[in-house]
């Protein structure tokens, strides 16, 4: 069961090396340096410690991914109570508790990971303050909106990724799809300035 009320920022991507552990990376980081107790987890994709291990260097007080809850690799059908128990534990804060938690998606979300199970449940996405999207062109932005809206009736925070990576990406995502769009690498303050938004805009919702 689902026990914790830490908003969560959740990064997923339309495929592998779009580009979302690098904006993992960077929210933790920009959220930390602007005072956030962050903690940060990997969901779902295959077994690679070097995600978390960024994340803990970055400034996570506490970073777990599924290896630590005993799997080496995700599949469909097992990934949301796996999700949930590494949630449960990093809000009972043995680091101190966190204030937000980022949340990692490995692999697409389209792909056979699991992606689709954890986006499709709602006590986990009833903790969502931001729903970041890595992309690698116009395409998978355009489709993942279509994704978003239809199947997993979920609003896109911003767009980054390889698809942000230029002007003309940028100017697509902001003009067609009416969502910010901020490359992790080149505009992280642009891209957590964005994620604190929507993390203000929930606590005040929640006052």
């Amino acid at each position: 069961a689902l026990d914790c009320d830490v908003p969560v920022v959740f990064v997923a991507g339309t495929c592998m090396n779009a580009g979302k552990t690098g904006a993992a990376t960077e929210l933790v980081r920009g959220l930390s340096r602007a005072g956030f107790r962050v903690a940060a987890c990997k969901l779902t994709g295959v077994s690679l410690m070097r995600d978390t291990l960024s994340m803990l260097d970055a400034g996570a007080i506490a970073a777990l991914t599924f290896n630590d809850a005993g799997i080496a690799s995700t599949r469909a059908g097992m990934t949301v109570p796996v999700a949930r128990g590494i949630i449960n534990q990093l809000a009972k804060g043995r680091s101190g508790r966190p204030e937000v938690i980022v949340a990692e998606l490995g692999d697409g979300i389209l792909g056979d990971y699991g992606v689709q199970d954890i986006l499709l449940d709602p006590g986990l996405m009833g903790l969502a303050a931001a729903h970041v999207m890595a992309a690698p062109d116009p395409v998978g932005c355009w489709g993942a909106a279509q994704l978003y809206a239809d199947r997993f009736g979920l609003p896109i925070t911003c767009f980054t990724g390889p698809a942000t990576d230029n002007q003309v990406g940028r100017d697509y995502v902001v003009s067609q799809l009416s969502l910010p769009a901020h490359n992790a690498i080149r505009d992280a303050a642009g891209l957590v300035e964005t994620v604190r938004q929507a993390l203000d805009a929930r606590a005040t919702r929640e006052k």
